[in-house]
């Protein structure tokens, strides 16, 4: 149902109206879900590069995309590349919403999490 949406979007709309990228987005939920996460991470990236083209820079919708490639580069075991996208969509979580706000405490406490795990691995 979300291919066709976006194939009809792809279409009727600019390539980079904000429309698509929740179609990519949502494509990437549903590929996530699934444990296709290779696939998932093409979808959320297709988002994210029409998202950063289309939106400014610290929009709420930026940081979900890049907390999205971080939990799923986090599944993958790719700790730098998670640390990476989360810290990113933290800086825009903590500008936008303010520190104490539920998707700001997550991302941080996410990173902690990855990074504490990260050196963990490294001793071991």
């Amino acid at each position: 149902m979300h291919g066709k949406a976006l194939e009809i979007q792809c279409r009727a709309l600019p390539a980079d109206h904000p429309d698509i990228a929740i179609s990519y987005n949502n494509i990437g939920a549903v590929l996530d879900s699934k444990g296709e996460y290779d696939k998932a991470l093409e979808s959320y990236c297709k988002a994210l590069e029409i998202r950063c083209r289309a939106l400014p820079a610290d929009h709420p919708d930026i940081a979900t995309t890049y907390s999205n490639i971080g939990l799923v580069h986090c599944i993958k075991g790719e700790y730098d590349k998670a640390i990476a996208c989360l810290k990113r969509a933290f800086e825009i979580y903590t500008k936008i919403l303010g520190s104490e706000a539920p998707e700001t405490r997550q991302c941080m406490e996410l990173i902690n999490n990855l990074q504490k795990l990260k050196s963990e691995r490294s001793e071991g």
